[in-house]
């Protein structure tokens, strides 16, 4: 089989697609020939070959209101012409951007399957960032439909954003297909009992740091000692800084930036739980990395995470805006004996979920639609 993946965000860039785009496509050129159509974080074309994986990239632009995204300027008929060399069966895409839209195009124009991941919550997204916080959330959804509706299949990483899309009148198959882990490259801890939090992740404002924040200085009122990791970087940083510093909280809150994803897994597995309010995931691979290392989970109930952490088993939900319940939760946790329970469910959940099982679900439904 010949698989085509394209994407609007790869390497170097730190956020989930790319980590799905990598992995996924690192298993499946053991068997098959995959080739990735991907942005360059420059204005030239380049050629690559990541082990059995061929990387075609294209020239992108950083968007001026947020630096953090990139534009890839496509050449449609260098690509099209590309992707006809290629020759696939499956065309696959990550992100609706230029090159997802591109590889709508060329599906259609070649009668090849599109299937398309739904990997971001646009609906909550969108109206949290400067280019896009006009844009009314039935709009949103409307061009999701328009978009997806273009796909033989889409991949849903959750149930819940599945109920959702069905829910705003999207009728395209969807099939849900976890994002999966490596829990061979995340093993678990060995020591619990202490009292350490951890993020991990982009450091902007639609991820609500702010308000893990905010609740953790509740927390240290009742263990002094407590500590919370923000490991990442990202537009908000500096703003929370200043807050940290203002809420005298510079001894228990450390930034400590972004960190090699080979040595990551030292830092889940050095915390004692994984807090985090964001309310727009659709299955952040952050989680699932903290699970897998035997974190218990302290998160909002909304989205995807909703899929992810079974309360009270390995770890703990709470009401969008329960900042006195969040703090009660990371204080139950990282106080109690059941600390360790909670981290060895939340690793069973991650072996549950590995990548493997998870591209043998999408290698069979490739084969379905050929």
């Amino acid at each position: 089989m010949r698989i085509a993946y394209f994407t609007d965000t790869y390497k170097p860039q730190v956020n989930g697609v790319t980590f799905v785009v990598a992995e996924h496509s690192k298993i499946l050129a053991q068997r098959h020939g995959v080739k990735i159509y991907a942005p360059a974080y420059e204005l030239g074309h380049r050629d690559e070959v990541e082990g059995k994986v061929e990387v075609e990239r294209y020239p992108s632009i950083s968007l001026p209101t947020y630096k953090e995204v990139n534009l890839p300027l496509v050449q449609i008929k260098r690509l099209e012409e590309s992707v006809v060399r290629f020759g696939p069966e499956i065309i696959h895409f990550h992100s609706p951007g230029p090159m997802g839209l591109s590889a709508m195009k060329i599906a259609r124009e070649m009668k090849v399957p599109l299937v398309g991941t739904y990997h971001s919550l646009f609906s909550e997204i969108l109206p949290r960032l400067p280019i896009s916080r006009w844009v009314p959330r039935n709009w949103i959804w409307h061009l999701s439909r328009r978009v997806f509706e273009k796909c033989d299949l889409v991949i849903s990483p959750s149930g819940e954003i599945k109920r959702q899309m069905e829910a705003h009148g999207h009728k395209v198959r969807i099939e849900v297909v976890s994002n999966g882990i490596d829990t061979a490259a995340f093993l678990p801890k060995k020591k619990y009992g202490g009292k350490k939090a951890i993020f991990v992740g982009r450091v902007s404002h639609e991820k609500n740091i702010d308000v893990v924040v905010r609740v953790f200085g509740r927390v240290v009122k009742a263990l002094p000692e407590a500590t919370f990791a923000i490991v990442g970087d990202g537009p908000a940083r500096e703003e929370l800084e200043k807050l940290v510093g203002s809420l005298g909280l510079g001894g228990n809150i450390n930034f400590l930036g972004y960190v090699k994803r080979e040595i990551l897994g030292e830092y889940y597995r050095g915390a004692d739980v994984f807090v985090t309010a964001s309310e727009m995931e659709v299955q952040p691979v952050t989680i699932l990395e903290a699970m897998a290392c035997g974190l218990p989970v302290v998160g909002v109930s909304a989205a995807g995470v909703v899929d992810m952490v079974e309360e009270g088993k390995n770890g703990f939900l709470v009401k969008s805006g329960e900042t006195s319940e969040m703090a009660e939760k990371i204080i139950e946790t990282l106080a109690t004996k059941t600390n360790e329970k909670l981290g060895r469910n939340a690793r069973r959940w991650a072996e549950e979920n590995d990548v493997r099982v998870s591209v043998a679900k999408i290698e069979k439904l490739y084969n379905e639609l050929i």
